[in-house]
């Protein structure tokens, strides 16, 4: 049973403004501190600060009728996020500047539960597999990634252009959410 815990901590320390046209020295604003979903990182929902991460794999076969049953546990930090505002130069065009600390906001943690239940038939030299996996056993519907702008955003309802509108605040409202409890049923021939 494979088991495994990593902390770590990724951050920016002395961050240097980028090469831009026009250049925009805000941006180096307030960005000492773990990467984050920021005014110049959207992507850091992937790739953020996230300083514990904990993953533990196990699988097994029943004594008995080739029946293999695992799991799979996992657990880590929430992400950091820094509010941001865009705002517009002199020069023209539009700019997002860091308005809070770096990583002032941190996530939910992400906890998921995946089993697997299996059953092997041997006929000959030929093996057929069926197997039936759950991911995500409790459901959770923690947010992966999060929008650090400041304002709001405009959604349709269902879709309908020009039916009602939900308006929703910017900062923090979820970009992506672990995905819901699937359960998958598997067969395999191996010859």
């Amino acid at each position: 049973m494979p088991a495994g815990y990593m902390s770590a901590h990724t951050a920016w320390i002395d961050y240097s403004v980028p090469n831009l046209a026009p250049p925009n020295p805000n941006l180096a604003l307030v960005t000492n501190g773990p990467v984050a979903t920021n005014a110049f990182s959207s992507a850091a929902g992937q790739i953020g600060d996230r300083p514990h991460q904990c993953k533990l794999t196990g699988s097994y076969i029943l004594p008995w009728y080739d029946v293999e049953i695992a799991a799979n546990v996992r657990a880590q930090s929430g992400i950091a996020l820094t509010r941001n505002i865009s705002t517009r130069p002199t020069v023209g065009g539009a700019f997002n500047v860091n308005v809070g600390s770096a990583g002032a906001l941190r996530l939910d943690p992400v906890k998921t539960v995946d089993l697997r239940i299996g059953k092997l038939f041997r006929f000959g030299s030929r093996d057929l597999e069926g197997a039936i996996d759950l991911y995500n056993l409790a459901n959770a519907n923690t947010a992966w990634d999060a929008r650090p702008g400041s304002g709001t955003l405009n959604f349709l309802q269902g879709g309908v252009i020009g039916g009602p509108v939900n308006v929703l605040p910017q900062f923090g409202s979820p970009a992506q959410v672990l995905a819901p409890r699937i359960l998958r049923f598997t067969v395999a021939l191996r010859f």
